[in-house]
């Protein structure tokens, strides 16, 4: 017995022993490892990992991004200084200037760059800060130079397109730095502006890119803006929106204009002003009298009031740029609680008829700088301009206007000659005071013989007469002449008949080929002579 207990006693201390070496050993590898480290130190060690392998990405991920009150730029220097802005050349990179002016460094545009050219400046606002958005509206500031004639053009990525135009912003040529701050209210920003979000370059798709003055650009801002609470939904149809020129009306959704020159114009209360556009179209807008202002190519709700106007009543006028732009208008939008103010029409309207020449072809603002427009606008009346490039007088003769329809034809037509199959204009619509007719130019270059022309022309006057019974009808001389001897015979056939409110302008001498564009369509400043020659022959039948 005593034995037995003895080889217990000897065995509990050995393994006692046993125990004690192997605690010693736990506690000694515990203490030699480093301190485990909190979910926060895991991020930044994996953001470190990134940094070995893909710098620019990790210090991205290791700033937070800025709030809706911060802002995201870049200035751009030989080495921009980025701060969640991305810039680059295009076309062409390796064209790229750089240097300074006024202590400011810039970029500059290169249209003598190796093809295609260096003709825009790229900007990619960084994801993190914004991407795929429909939540914010996006305030865009660049600093540009603004030295010469052109205008400058920003493309972005909006939720409709990814080249979206906003308005151009005309220089004006004081050779000093300017800031301009655009609101865009549906920028997308997914980079699909060939990579980017948007881009800057001069007078965009408006000129041969060749003939472009240089862009110099110092830096540029972006913050997003919380979108305003819903507004005032207005539609085409309220009393108070007053439509000029040759619309469709057949739907309560949806007017419809036709013919270049067509306008709506309204007045309004509050801060902001959009209006609604079913289709794509170039447009003018002069809100409160103010000079009138491109959006080239717009669509769906455009903001017209980058800048917000100060509270209290203004007025909105929105023209279709030229024959080409048939304007879709479902209403407009207005800040949460503003509306229409009673709005009237002049009593007095012209109806100007006629080619290329009175459309305003080949001229900076088309119909807005053609003579027809200049002309009513400084009568202070309503106009329209019915009037469509290379048309003939004489149906039935191509010309050079598509379908080989005369104006004799399309006048009577809600339509332009774009439309075969257009219905009739219901003349009940308004009734002018005054038509103005300019016809010839394009029958002389198309083998119409002068007796031919005379006997259409005098119809063609005999049925405008029935439309106008009241108006008083002027036709004018070609200014080059063309088809004037045929032309006075008709006048004056017509006026034998008992028409006593037809009326002959010779406009001999009115323009020279000095004031023309190609020979024959008058420029900007050969429009604004005719417009002054104009004016006070039509200003006594106004009253």
């Amino acid at each position: 017995m005593a034995t037995k207990h003895g080889g217990f006693k000897r065995s509990a201390i050995l393994f006692g022993i046993v125990g004690l070496v192997i605690i010693i050993i736990i506690v000694s590898y515990t203490l030699l490892q480093p301190p485990k480290a909190t979910s926060n130190e895991e991020d930044v060690s994996a953001a470190l990992v990134e940094l070995s392998s893909d710098e620019q990405d990790v210090s991205a991920a290791l700033d937070e991004s800025p709030s809706d009150e911060q802002d995201v730029s870049v200035t751009l220097d030989e080495t921009p200084i980025e701060n969640g802005i991305h810039p680059w050349a295009g076309d062409s990179p390796t064209g790229l200037i750089t240097g300074t002016i006024a202590e400011k460094t810039y970029w500059q545009t290169n249209k003598n760059a190796d093809s295609p050219g260096t003709f825009y400046i790229y900007m990619d606002v960084s994801d993190a800060y914004l991407k795929d958005n429909t939540d914010y509206d996006v305030q865009v500031s660049v600093t540009y130079f603004d030295s010469g004639n052109g205008k400058l053009a920003l493309q972005y990525d909006s939720s409709t397109n990814a080249f979206m135009n906003a308005p151009l912003i005309a220089y004006t040529n004081t050779d000093t730095w300017k800031t301009h701050t655009y609101l865009l209210t549906n920028a997308y920003f997914g980079n699909r502006t060939n990579g980017g979000d948007f881009r800057f370059s001069i007078q965009g798709d408006s000129s041969p890119e060749s003939s472009n003055i240089a862009l110099r650009i110092a830096s540029v801002n972006v913050v997003k803006k919380a979108k305003p609470l819903p507004g005032t939904e207005i539609s085409v149809t309220n009393p108070d929106l007053k439509f000029v020129g040759r619309w469709e009306k057949s739907s309560d959704a949806v007017y419809k204009s036709y013919w270049g020159g067509s306008y709506m114009k309204t007045n309004f209360t509050g801060t902001r002003v959009s209006v609604k556009l079913a289709n794509s179209a170039s447009i003018y807008v002069s809100i409160d009298g103010g000079e009138d202002v491109l959006y080239s190519g717009v669509s769906g709700t455009v903001n017209l009031t980058p800048t917000a106007l100060a509270s209290g009543s203004h007025s909105l006028r929105i023209a279709s740029a030229s024959e080409n732009d048939m304007l879709l208008v479902e209403g407009l939008e207005l800040d949460a609680g503003a509306d229409l103010q009673p709005t009237e029409l002049h009593e007095n309207l012209i109806e100007f008829v006629g080619d290329s020449i009175t459309s305003g072809y080949l001229n900076s603002k088309i119909t807005l700088s053609g003579f027809a427009w200049l002309t009513g606008e400084q009568l202070g009346t309503e106009h329209t301009q019915i009037a469509f490039p290379g048309i003939c007088l004489v149906d039935n003769i191509q010309c050079f206007s598509p379908n080989s329809i005369g104006m004799s034809n399309q006048f009577f037509k809600m339509q332009s000659v774009y439309d075969v199959d257009s219905p009739l204009w219901d003349f009940n619509e308004y009734q002018a005071r005054a038509v103005v007719i300019n016809l010839g130019t394009n029958d002389s270059g198309f083998s119409v013989t002068d007796d031919d022309f005379q006997q259409t022309y005098i119809s063609f006057l005999q049925n405008v007469r029935s439309k106008y019974p009241a108006a008083d009808i002027f036709v004018m001389r070609p200014f080059n002449g063309s088809k004037a001897f045929p032309t006075i015979k008709a006048i004056k056939a017509v006026q034998d008949g008992g028409d006593d409110k037809l009326r002959y302008i010779d406009t001999t001498g009115w323009i020279t080929t000095e004031d023309t564009v190609d020979g024959v369509h008058p420029s900007d400043a050969g429009h604004a002579k005719i417009a002054e020659k104009l004016v006070p022959l039509l200003s006594p039948y106004m009253d």
